[in-house]
């Protein structure tokens, strides 16, 4: 597996074919980031990061969960397909929504 260190980005993806959580493309549609406590792996550009990512970068339903949020992050699903996991963004004050299912 390719070295890519939690927070930051990477054009390289790993040699079992990681892909994106929302695009579901590789390396060569974008640099990665990690989320440093659920793993996902995401475009910048699919998930909306912009800019240099933080050292530690978390996805918004880990976010939500560092900040006190833990009934929001609990097990977060999309309103829309109901899975679990993936490259989830809030919708409203209490929903998730893959981004790829609102597109």
């Amino acid at each position: 597996m390719a070295s890519v260190r939690r927070g930051t980005i990477s054009n390289t993806a790993s040699s079992d074919g990681e892909v994106c959580a929302v695009c579901g493309g590789g390396a060569d549609a974008g640099a990665f980031v990690d989320c440093d406590a659920c793993d996902v792996r995401v475009h910048q550009g699919c998930y909306g990061v912009v800019g240099a990512p933080p050292r530690r970068w978390f996805c918004d339903p880990c976010q939500s969960g560092r900040r006190g949020s833990r009934a929001a992050h609990a097990d977060p699903k999309c309103g829309l397909c109901g899975t679990h996991s993936g490259g989830l963004k809030r919708v409203g004050r209490k929903g998730w929504a893959h981004v790829c299912c609102v597109l």
